[in-house]
């Protein structure tokens, strides 16, 4: 009985020192290394996504307000020839555009 006690003791303090074992030197600089290259990359990841946002305000000043009148524009029609925007002037009118082939 005193036998089995003391294995389990034993086992139980090399788990222990397992569980707190310490780091080497170069395991501490890989892990300063991975940590550090990965605060890196989160920067680098925000500095490019606040430079691609748009601001609001200047895409507003750029493009038309609602109940703005449309410009005059024409375009090649799908069967030929070319439509104008004034031709239609006074109707609504929809634009459909999509992906054409070539």
């Amino acid at each position: 009985m005193a036998g089995q006690l003391l294995t389990l003791i034993h086992r139980a303090g090399r788990r222990r020192a397992a569980a707190h074992r310490r780091v080497t030197p170069a395991e501490g600089a890989g892990e300063r290394a991975r940590s550090l290259a990965l605060v890196l990359l989160l920067g680098l990841l925000g500095a490019v996504l606040a430079a691609c946002g748009s601001d609001e305000k200047e895409s507003a000043k750029e493009g038309l307000a609602v109940g703005d009148a449309a410009p005059a524009f024409s375009l090649p029609a799908a069967g030929g020839g070319t439509v104008s925007l004034a031709a239609y002037k006074g109707q609504p009118v929809l634009l459909f555009f999509h992906m054409a082939d070539g």
